[in-house]
């Protein structure tokens, strides 16, 4: 009986978040789908996109504008190829299994290395490119090299939302704890998890989970606007942080 119950559980999970989905016009046949919305209604919000860049600039560089249909239509395919090549790279049928190898990290640099093109293309010159490239370079180098780091590197991408407290307020606390939260229906997150009494090997989460991360420093894209807005859509987070993912 008690296995029977452990088995409905997460049917009834998954269930649920689907109906989410369907509800908010996800495209069901896309694992990472677009959210459907009637631009011709006045009460649809236009389509926004972020790119937060806590502890990377100066200012803590930070941006919203708005994105055409195409324009978020590419962004997800960009997103979707990155989270289609770190979830084959992590998944039961890699090569290595769960352990990701050299030639795998040098193909999730290069598909991370495309978004961070895509966003430059989106942006333009304002955009501190070569920042942005260093920190994936850089974040991507820790995850696969074998030097303990206090603050635990992390990538993570997929379709979901973001909440960032204080993101709005500018407070003391957002500005000392930089903290950011991400619910995915559908996304793939790595990190390390601080143990110097051992290597570090890298640990993720596929599909449905939450990922915590404070005293973030990094790069956020979220295509919608930061704070406490709760939109699908595609959403990257490789930095540095005291994280967390989890089920």
């Amino acid at each position: 009986m008690n296995r029977n119950k452990k088995k409905i559980v997460p049917i009834i999970i998954v269930m649920i978040f689907l109906g989410v989905a369907i509800s908010s016009g996800v495209n069901a046949s896309d694992p990472i789908g677009l959210p459907k919305q009637n631009t011709s209604d006045p009460k649809v919000l236009p389509k926004t996109a972020s790119v937060w860049m806590p502890g990377i600039t100066e200012d803590d560089y930070r941006v919203s504008f708005q994105v055409t249909d195409e324009q978020l239509v590419e962004a997800n395919q960009t997103i979707r190829d990155l989270t289609t090549t770190l979830e084959q790279a992590t998944g039961d049928f890699s090569p290595n299994g769960k352990e990701i190898n050299s030639d795998e990290w040098a193909v999730i640099k290069e598909k991370a290395n495309i978004v961070i093109d895509y966003l430059h293309y989106l942006i333009g010159d304002g955009f501190p490119y070569e920042e942005a490239k260093k920190t994936v370079n850089s974040v991507i180098g820790r995850l696969f090299g074998p030097l303990w780091w206090l603050r635990q590197p992390i990538l993570s991408v997929g379709f979901g939302f973001i909440v960032v407290p204080f993101y709005e307020y500018e407070t003391f606390i957002g500005r000392m704890f930089r903290p950011v939260n991400i619910w995915y229906l559908y996304g793939c997150s790595v990190s390390v998890r601080p143990n110097p009494f051992r290597p570090f090997v890298p640990y993720g989460k596929i599909g449905l989970h939450r990922v915590r991360s404070m005293l973030f420093q990094g790069l956020l894209v979220d295509f919608g606007k930061l704070g406490f807005e709760r939109r699908m859509g595609p959403q990257l987070l490789i930095g540095y942080g005291f994280n967390g993912i989890v089920k």
